[in-house]
């Protein structure tokens, strides 16, 4: 008697016939999988030039995220890896620290006193110009330092914006330089 209790079920021609639906599916799967088996176009000139320049404005992008995190988190060994080949430009554009030591050691001096004091550099609206043909990059952001004294609220201590220039360094970019002008220091900071 099978492995219910009740009658053997009937198999009926109206039992067989497959919901519209469902062909349509299976269509479109055969469809997906037989454009993944087959053989893809190459991308044209055009379209390798754009995927390079993202890539290169993805990789400056992540140099530029990780000046701030260094930075942050007082790394300034790993921060001043970040300028092996480049240098630190005051507002004139005059060099102040050339290569991974001088410019970890101004970090120190500038943020390394302050052990009460956690700050952020908040980087925001960067927009990056490559130059594949020359292997070399510019890059302009606009900057927030966020200063937050240990049992006090934090407040935001200066606005400016980064100048960067970047150059492609046996296959990757690396900051040739940052030049960071202020545009203003807030009045509260000074009250502090």
């Amino acid at each position: 008697a099978g492995w219910g209790s009740g009658p053997e079920p009937r198999i009926s021609k109206q039992t067989l016939r497959i919901p519209l639906h469902f062909w349509k599916l299976w269509a479109c799967i055969l469809l997906l999988v037989g454009a993944s088996t087959a053989a893809v176009a190459e991308p044209s000139e055009d379209d390798q030039h754009v995927l390079k320049v993202m890539m290169a404005e993805r990789e400056i992008g992540r140099l530029m995220t990780d000046y701030t995190w260094r930075l942050d988190a007082g790394d300034y060994d790993g921060y001043g890896k970040l300028f092996a080949n480049g240098a630190i430009l005051d507002p004139t554009g005059k060099v102040i620290a050339t290569g991974s030591d001088a410019v970890a050691g101004l970090a120190r001096h500038y943020l390394g006193h302050q052990p009460d004091i956690a700050v952020r550099h908040v980087i925001s609206s960067p927009r990056i110009d490559v130059d594949l043909a020359a292997g070399t990059a510019t890059a302009s952001s606009f900057l927030l330092t966020i200063q937050a004294p240990t049992g006090r609220p934090a407040y935001i201590f200066r606005v400016a914006s980064y100048h960067d220039r970047f150059r492609r360094i046996h296959g990757h970019w690396q900051f040739e330089s940052r030049q960071e002008l202020t545009d203003w220091v807030l009045k509260e900071q000074e009250a502090r």
